[in-house]
């Protein structure tokens, strides 16, 4: 062990087969390791830990509770390098979640005291609290823990990473299964189109006078989703003048931008959400051609409401606000039972456009996996494994047929 610049001193230690240069020093009492796999790398992490030092001691670090840590390094240490939509997904799997565990309300200095082991238990513990939550809910419990710990960790805040060893559920643990997820075929979609264009009649009056549309905005927000997969966010932020025109003709709509509905954490606020814009990376923008269907829906929204067709005015609002997904839910549950089709979620609609062209053609994949703007196709393959089990099926059948055909 050899002193640098008379404060601290250096050690070289091999975790898992991982060299590390680890700085060692002692700050107000308290004995702090910094590792890193070059000497700057551990003395950048040194520095880190001195500028966060300005604004809260050491001493006070481990009287915290880990829920305290957890929101202090959320909406303090790292907020700024987060979406507002991971904040508040963060911020619910802390105080819903993790709220609910023993690991809640324990000081850090008192977790750093025990041994690794009790340690692995008392985190394991605290996943494992969550089993009657769906897989969904629970990895982001898991995901949670495992960026606290490693930034505590990192900031020598922690004698070590809280999760190391620590197992994440699976499927088979949780009490929630997950839903399968719903779709309608092409002969329900083409029942809720009926449905959409449905007038009221002296016989049967249901929203309005006779000869009046049934449906609003929803109606049409809600086939158009079936015939473009968009996300709803997507969908009612889309403005007039996201429509293009190629040069031979192919009309398209350009998604570079999505309401999101966040927390609102002012405290002047009257309401407990509010929309923010979000705007994707550029190499996320996506160009969506629009199909026959797609484009009839346009038409009709431009003659129905001739004075909102402005270009910068959002396509499928009536009051210049978006359709919120409760509103847009309740207008298809109506249009379901109206027509005897199976109850969905508006974001199972995105679901209905993908499963058709699958079901389709599996070779459409990466051009599905395009259109839904998703990261990779093996997303898209994961998400309707149903479909491509189902066409190995149909696919190894051909032999069966061949085998009759020889006899």
């Amino acid at each position: 062990m050899r002193r640098a610049n008379g404060e601290g001193c250096w050690q070289e230690r091999t975790i898992n087969g991982t060299h590390y240069h680890v700085f060692i020093i002692s700050i107000n009492g308290i004995q702090k390791s910094f590792y890193g796999k070059t000497r700057k790398e551990a003395t950048l992490k040194y520095n880190k830990h001195l500028e966060k030092s300005t604004i809260i001691s050491t001493k006070k670090i481990q009287i915290m509770t880990f829920s305290e840590y957890a929101n202090k390094w959320l909406f303090e240490w790292r907020k700024q390098n987060l979406s507002p939509k991971t904040v508040d997904y963060y911020d619910y799997a802390i105080n819903q979640y993790i709220k609910k565990t023993k690991l809640y309300n324990m000081q850090i200095g008192t977790i750093n005291a025990k041994s690794p082991k009790e340690i692995r238990k008392i985190f394991q513990d605290a996943v494992n609290t969550n089993k009657n939550y769906s897989k969904s809910i629970n990895n982001s419990i898991y995901t949670v823990l495992c960026l606290v710990s490693k930034y505590g960790f990192t900031m020598a805040d922690f004698v070590c990473n809280y999760m190391d060893g620590v197992d994440k559920l699976t499927e088979r643990d949780v009490e929630t299964k997950t839903k399968t997820k719903r779709s309608l075929t092409y002969d329900q979609v083409m029942k809720l189109w009926s449905e959409m264009e449905k007038l009221n009649t002296e016989e049967k009056r249901i929203n309005g006078k006779p000869g009046t549309y049934v449906y609003g905005m929803n109606a049409y927000a809600i086939l158009f989703c079936c015939f473009t997969g968009l996300r709803w966010g997507e969908l009612s932020r889309l403005e007039w003048n996201d429509i293009k025109e190629t040069k031979n003709g192919t009309n398209y709509i350009i998604i570079n931008k999505q309401y999101v509905y966040i927390k609102n954490r002012d405290n002047k606020a009257t309401t407990s959400k509010k929309y923010i814009t979000k705007y994707p990376k550029e190499e996320k923008v996506r160009l969506i051609p629009l199909s026959s269907q797609a484009q009839d829906i346009l038409i009709k929204v431009k003659e129905r409401f001739p004075e909102l067709h402005k270009p910068n005015n959002l396509i499928f609002s009536a009051t210049g606000n978006p359709i919120a997904d409760s509103n847009a839910r309740k207008t298809l549950h109506k249009m379901c039972l109206a027509t005897d089709v199976p109850l969905i979620s508006p974001h199972e609609l995105r679901h209905t456009f993908a499963s058709i062209l699958l079901n389709e053609d599996q070779q459409n994949l990466y051009a599905v996996s395009s259109l839904l703007g998703h990261s990779s196709p093996d997303i898209t393959y994961k998400a309707y494994i149903d479909i491509f089990e189902k066409n190995k099926l149909d696919t190894i059948k051909i032999f069966d047929k061949m085998n009759k055909t020889d006899n």
